[in-house]
This record gives structure tokens, C-alpha cells and sequence, in this order.
């Protein structure tokens, strides 16, 4: 079984093992190297799935070992000790959900809580989930970052493949201490929707490769300009002389250049989520309306025909969703306001 190098990488070197064996790694810096990068990016392409199976694991100790099995289930067939459910439809990120998610020591001694892969909408409930150091949101249907209880010992969230479009003003007073973010794979389309990270004052390292916001000129220069703890950027360490170059570009914070005042001006047209300092509500999430949207959606309550439908349209909007029916052109709008 092989084990995928990748050249972003330095010193991690490529390395062969039988199915089944047992190898003494967590002390080895190249494989946890190789394991950030694989929780991290969420590439499904590297062919090795990490299992902790050391008894030291399930007394929530540092693991001594890591047992390595194949991805392809079918080929090796391997018992996971904690199976992953695959769901089909959207699933809620329920109390009964993070109960029974697992939660433990990974290599890189961090109490990680795995909600990997179950087609979340919304982050909701999590008051419930304590003291953890990192939380893997990867392969769900996230939205909107934000929503969080106050978490002082959070410092890595991993929210690759998601459908994240905005992140909540709040998210640092929520999350103080948070050194990692990984937002690979995302919809984060203007350079301005990227602001409230600039309150991250310990982020580190930041991933946004395969977002929109990726193709917007200056792009690195901005985020590296708007975030100056950035240590690492898209896999990428950042130099003095990037700095200056940003610096040149947009000036300081106290005197922003015409080109960032213009960028700062430009955001994505989203909604804003409260922050709270414990476990979210059900309707947690609410939509920032315009006064012509807001207009709509209670013609749409009062020209309901049933409470079926009325009952669609306040959990659309308690989801964080706008109803279709409020979004229309701009000769709407001037109907609506006439």
C-alpha cells in the first residue's frame, strides 16, 4: 500500500506498508505532516485511511501506534473500529449527533471532534461539545461560519467542501484562540466577505484554495495585507517581502490606500449570524433582509393558503435561507416600493 507524497510537502517522503501492519509514527514528523495534509485538504485521492487502534486511544491517552488500512473497502476488507454514517439526505447537527460522534487525541495531540461527512446545514447545538481543540466540519453542507458557543481552546477547524458563502462578524470572540482554518473548497467570493478573520488575532495558517475568491486580483496580497499573524497561506509561507508588497499596495490599516478602500466596499450580498456564548437555539440562524425582501416574504405569510406553508417559509428563513418568492429584479423592487 502506498502512501501519496505531495511536492507542497518538503521532507515528507513516499513509504510502503502491508496491509494490516502496525507501525510505532506518531512521533515521526513526516507522517504527521502527511496526516494534516490528508485531514486538512480532505483529498480523497490519497489511498490510506488512519485509524487509531492502540487501547492507550479509548483511555484517551496520546496514541503509541497508528494502524494503517486501505481506503478501498471492497479490495481490503478492514472493520473500521468507528464507522462513518453515509447519509443521503441532509442531516441536522443534532445533540444525539455530537454525542455520538467520536472524539479523540489525533496524532498531533489535539482533542479533535470528528463531524466529517454528514451533510450538515447549519452549526447548531454545539454547547454541548467541550473542551475541544479541533473540530473536522469537512464533506458537509455548511453555509455560513459562524453560530459558535464561546470556545477559548478551539485552534483548528477543518470546513473543506463545504458550501460556506459568508463568515459571521463575531467568529473571533466566539473562537479567540483559533490558529487553523482550512476553507478549501468553498463559495467565499469577495475579498471583502474575508474581513472577520482579521479579528482571528492568533490565526497562523489559512487555506482557501478552490474558492471564487481566488481568481480576484491581489488576492494573496490582500489576505496576507488584512491578516498580518498569517504565517502560512494556501500551503504557502509568507515572506517580508509579500508583506511589503501588500503594504505598497493598500498602505495601513489607519490610512488604506484608494484600492482597499474600494475593495472593502464590495461584499457579497449574504446574511449575518448572531454570536451566542451557549448552545444555539433551533432558530439560531436569522436572514438580514432587505426592507423590499422583508416586504415580500409577509405578503407570501398573508397570501399563504395553508400552515404547511407558512410553516416552509419560517423554517427557510430560520435556516438561513431566503424563500424564493422575496428575491426578484430590480422592476420589482421599484413595484414594491411604489
Amino acid at each position: 500500500m502506498f502512501f501519496q507524497c505531495d511536492p507542497t510537502l518538503p521532507d515528507l517522503e513516499p513509504a510502503t506498508f502491508n496491509q494490516g501492519e502496525t507501525h510505532h509514527v506518531c512521533d515521526s514528523p513526516p507522517w504527521q505532516k502527511g496526516l494534516r495534509y490528508q485531514r486538512e485538504t480532505g483529498r480523497d485521492q490519497l489511498p490510506i485511511d488512519l485509524v487509531l487502534a492502540h487501547p492507550a486511544f479509548r483511555a484517551n491517552q496520546p496514541p503509541s501506534v497508528i494502524h494503517l488500512c486501505c481506503r478501498d473497502k471492497t479490495q481490503f476488507p478492514t472493520p473500521h473500529l468507528h464507522p462513518r454514517p453515509k447519509p443521503s439526505a441532509t442531516m441536522r447537527l443534532t445533540v444525539e449527533l455530537i454525542q455520538n460522534s467520536l472524539s479523540y487525541i489525533n496524532p498531533l495531540t489535539d482533542r479533535e471532534l470528528d463531524l466529517r461527512g454528514h451533510k450538515i446545514p447549519a452549526i447548531e447545538n454545539l454547547g454541548i461539545a467541550k473542551d475541544q481543540d479541533a473540530i473536522d466540519f469537512t464533506d458537509n453542507d455548511l453555509s455560513s461560519l459562524g453560530n459558535f458557543p464561546f470556545f477559548p481552546r478551539l485552534r483548528t477547524l477543518l470546513l473543506a467542501h463545504n458550501r460556506i458563502n459568508h463568515i459571521q462578524p463575531a467568529l473571533a470572540k466566539s473562537v479567540p484562540a483559533l490558529k487553523t482554518l482550512v476553507l478549501t473548497a468553498n463559495n467565499l467570493a469577495e475579498l471583502a466577505d474575508l474581513d472577520p478573520l482579521r479579528e482571528l488575532r492568533h490565526l497562523t495558517h489559512l487555506t482557501l484554495l478552490e474558492n471564487p475568491v481566488t481568481r480576484k486580483e491581489n488576492y494573496r496580497y490582500w489576505v496576507i495585507w488584512r491578516i498580518p499573524s498569517l504565517r502560512f497561506f494556501d500551503y504557502q509561507k509568507v515572506s517580508d517581502a509579500e508583506r511589503a508588497t501588500a503594504n505598497e499596495l493598500f498602505g495601513t490599516a489607519e490610512e488604506p490606500s484608494s484600492l482597499a478602500s474600494k475593495i472593502l466596499g464590495v461584499k457579497s450580498r449574504t446574511f449575518d449570524v448572531p454570536a451566542t456564548t451557549s448552545a444555539p437555539t433551533e432558530k439560531g440562524i436569522r436572514v438580514q433582509l432587505t426592507d423590499v425582501e422583508r416586504k415580500r416574504v409577509e405578503k407570501m405569510i398573508r397570501e399563504a393558503k395553508s400552515l404547511q406553508e407558512i410553516t416552509r417559509l419560517e423554517k427557510e428563513l430560520n435556516e438561513g435561507r431566503i424563500p424564493g418568492g422575496a428575491l426578484g429584479d430590480a422592476d420589482g423592487d421599484q413595484e414594491m416600493q411604489g
